[in-house]
């Protein structure tokens, strides 16, 4: 039986940025690196939450720009898209995921966890295909690999 949703669909948009905003912060407190590339440290930082990090496989991953902020940096998302393996340890295939990106104009480059379709986040793991469809798509000024 599935449930039906009490919120409209404008608190649940809401709802999906705080939590997005709130992953971000989180992520950037708890990361501290040096000057890496956005792409490859996506890379890891997806794989360790996979079930099987050593055979995480990508595809179709770019970085979104979306704005610049008032404090002169770049905020924007890398996308793409992963090979995972269901709960029953069968490959799945290719899943979405999310990750938001700050590069400010001096310093550290912070990044989001990520956001998994069909991920254990099961509440932005559900939306994922509203956010991929708000910030996955627009690729100027952007990089891909």
């Amino acid at each position: 039986m599935k449930r039906k949703s009490v919120l409209p669909p404008v608190a649940k948009m809401i709802t999906v940025i705080f939590l997005m905003t709130i992953s971000f912060i989180l992520g950037a407190a708890l990361t501290k690196t040096t000057d890496f590339d956005p792409i490859e440290q996506t890379k890891v930082n997806v794989s360790n939450f996979l079930s099987y990090p050593s055979t995480a496989e990508f595809k179709n991953m770019a970085y979104f720009f979306n704005k610049k902020t008032g404090a002169g940096g770049d905020l924007g998302y890398i996308c793409g898209e992963v090979f995972t393996f269901n709960k029953e340890e069968l490959p799945a295939g290719f899943r979405r995921f999310v990750v938001k990106v700050y590069e400010p104009p001096k310093g550290l480059t912070l990044l989001s966890f990520p956001v998994i379709e069909d991920g254990d986040d099961m509440f932005l793991s559900d939306r994922i295909g509203q956010i991929w469809d708000m910030f996955c798509h627009n690729n100027q000024n952007g990089y891909s690999q």
